[in-house]
């Protein structure tokens, strides 16, 4: 069983239905870094709007361009905190250790690296000046990573180099967030896109999984790493899909410490898109999920029980009990302007 509470600070949602409760499930859709694009918000005030703090503001990156990213948290204790934002950026990567990000801190309109906030209990507050980013040309895709720092919650993340701490960090500490997405614009036919995979410095057990989303039928996919695990590489690849949304996994994969790989994959759509709601865009996820028998010291965090995702049977381990898996990290790409 696990102890649930509710995060004594300053809350930066992991997603939109994160409600502050402690562990949480460490994914990478955070609705509390949002991206204005090319323009700031003419009104950087509507993130503290009650209205809008339920909403998932759009963004749009584009290499080489200047972008305005924001953070917003709201305050789950009892009494007023101070504090600092700090709002970091990434190459596309599926985990996301300290070492990829620590040093690409970004600064706002002034050059504050680290704007102070202050926030009275059930409050929220925002970043309003914007952080301001210009995307190195290299990259087609970002990962945005966001703290808020006080002196009860700081940068957890110091030291960590291994998978195991990395979801611990993310499942106990409310204050970190992040937002790993790619985005796809225009009316185009495919998505063909990569992402980076980084073990660290421990070898516990991982599924890979792939999350096709909104999906026209009728579809192709490929996804591909070229650098072989213990002797074989991975590839998996489906034509004349039939279903919108699916998924397809390499599991139990015992990966060494320190193996590192790219993972490339294509979609092309199908012509069918029934079955999709109106304004609801195409997305692939690359997922690592950690699988823990029940001796793990993490495995109360996997309240999702596993299946086999050809079976759909429940995986269980050599002494009877069920496998837990927890969201590791991963990086979804977005086709923001398609749709049926």
């Amino acid at each position: 069983m696990t102890n649930d509470r509710i995060w004594p600070g300053i809350l930066i949602r992991a997603d939109i239905d994160d409600t502050g409760t402690i562990p949480r499930t460490p994914l990478a859709n955070s609705p509390d870094i949002p991206i204005s694009g090319a323009q700031p918000l003419e009104d950087p005030g509507i993130l503290t709007d009650p209205e809008s703090y339920d909403q998932v503001y759009d963004y749009d990156v584009e290499a080489g361009f200047p972008t305005y990213a924001y953070m917003r948290g709201k305050n789950m204790a009892d009494r007023r905190i101070d504090g600092e934002w700090s709002l970091f950026y990434a190459a596309p990567n599926i985990l996301l250790y300290p070492s990829l990000w620590q040093q690409n801190q970004l600064a706002n309109g002034t050059g504050d690296l680290n704007p102070p906030f202050w926030i009275e209990p059930g409050g929220v507050a925002a970043t309003l000046d914007a952080f301001n980013w210009v995307m190195p040309v290299e990259l087609d895709q970002c990962s945005m990573i966001g703290m808020a720092v006080t002196p009860e919650h700081g940068n957890s993340f110091n030291g960590v180099t291994a998978l195991n701490d990395l979801v611990r960090v993310l499942a106990e500490n409310g204050n970190v967030a992040q937002f790993n997405v790619g985005i796809v614009r225009g009316d185009v036919p495919d998505i063909t896109s990569s992402v980076h995979y980084e073990q660290g410095s421990e070898a516990p057990r991982v599924d890979i999984v792939t999350i096709f989303k909104n999906t026209p039928k009728g579809s192709s996919y490929s996804i591909a790493a070229s650098t072989p695990l213990n002797g074989r590489t991975l590839s998996a690849s489906g034509a004349d899909t039939q279903e919108n949304t699916f998924k397809i996994a390499s599991v139990d994969l015992d990966i060494p410490a320190l193996w590192a790989a790219t993972f490339n994959y294509e979609l092309t759509f199908g012509s069918d898109w029934s079955g999709i709601p109106d304004g609801a865009g195409p997305q692939v996820e690359i997922r690592a999920e950690l699988v823990m028998q029940s001796d793990h010291p993490l495995y109360a965090l996997g309240a999702d029980l596993d299946l086999d995702v050809a079976s759909g049977t429940l995986r269980t381990a050599a002494d009877g009990w069920a496998l837990h898996i927890v969201v590791a990290g991963g990086f979804r790409t977005v086709c923001a302007d398609m749709g049926p």
